[in-house]
């Protein structure tokens, strides 16, 4: 499953500008321009959870609360982007620590990623599970584990990736094909 990028790259380049330039008024343009894509990943990530403190409304407000207000320092729309989508999986791994810990013996909550499909039918997975096989990942590549983080949680083409770290999209696909490997044989899929 090829995600697709947050809106046009150039649009929100202009409205990300216009509020490092001091309008604040480009900042809830911005958001609001990223708002529905960022909601449509959210709300993927949460398929099958019924928490009412657990929605996607929720999560993107949470991730650029997160982000607005502790990097000072957002370098373009992309960085933003990538930002949010951190945020967004912190938010998620602490939620579900704190549920595992309430229920304990509980299977955990379970989430779906398109990347680690069976045959076309999404493969549900324990949501800690994941976390820990990323964990593994980030030790034997942490870039490789950001590709994977930026594109299943923050929806960031391959383009937009190799964008942020400077690479060649090759690169990018090359981490890709090796993270996706790597979590599905830590989860043993």
């Amino acid at each position: 499953m090829e995600t697709q990028a947050i809106a046009p790259t150039n649009e929100l380049e202009v409205l990300f500008e216009r509020w490092r330039g001091g309008d604040a008024a480009a900042l809830n343009s911005l958001c609001t321009q990223m708002y529905p894509d960022l909601k449509r990943i959210a709300m993927d990530r949460l398929r099958g959870q019924s928490h009412p403190l657990l929605q996607a409304t929720a999560l993107v407000n949470e991730g650029f609360a997160a982000v607005l207000s502790r990097f000072p320092t957002i370098r373009n729309a992309q960085h933003l982007t990538a930002l949010v989508a951190l945020a967004m999986r912190s938010v998620l791994v602490d939620y579900w620590r704190a549920e595992s810990a309430n229920k304990r013996g509980n299977a955990g909550a379970r989430l779906t990623l398109g990347f680690l499909d069976n045959n076309g039918y999404a493969t549900e997975l324990d949501f800690m599970g994941l976390e820990q096989a990323l964990a593994s990942l980030e030790t034997e590549s942490a870039r490789a584990a950001q590709c994977l983080i930026f594109s299943s949680f923050g929806g960031l083409s391959t383009t937009e990736i190799a964008d942020l770290f400077g690479v060649g999209e090759r690169t990018i696909e090359r981490d890709l094909r090796y993270a996706k490997a790597f979590v599905a044989s830590e989860l043993g899929l």
